[in-house]
């Protein structure tokens, strides 16, 4: 599968960064084979990576490919729709945070959407595993 060795690359690239924030960055911005593929097929494949990774920094380059591209409000609504989901997978202070940004951007584009989904999170008794409740 093609996503499982974009997984591997971005994996291997993280190993050899040291783990600071400006480090993991300037790797992320120095690319990936795969950084030329078209926005929605590159979404997908951060999708599967975030969805698979078990490290940290792994899943936080993810959160850089849509940090990268917040600013285009006409991908609001496809970040979103992939977003949403990566919400159930959160067990650490770092990835909330990390969404949290990315989820208040959206909000001021699309409050019908981003609101109720807020407000239900609000309430869940299950922290971290509200996704899909």
């Amino acid at each position: 599968m093609e996503a499982e060795k974009y997984l591997e690359e971005v994996a291997a690239k993280v190993a050899s960064t040291p783990d600071t924030a400006p480090a993991q960055r300037a790797a992320f911005n120095s690319g990936f084979s795969f950084s030329k593929l078209p926005f929605d097929e590159q979404l997908a494949v951060w999708d599967y990576i975030w969805r698979n990774a078990r490290s940290f920094w792994v899943k936080i380059n993810g959160f850089l490919f849509l940090e990268k591209h917040i600013s285009k409000k006409e991908l609001h609504e496809k970040i979103w729709k992939t977003a949403v989901k990566w919400q159930d997978s959160v067990d650490d202070w770092g990835p909330c945070d990390c969404l949290a940004k990315i989820y208040t951007k959206i909000l001021e584009t699309h409050p019908d959407k981003v609101y109720a989904r807020l407000q239900k999170w609000n309430k869940s008794k299950i922290c971290g595993r509200a996704g899909n409740q």
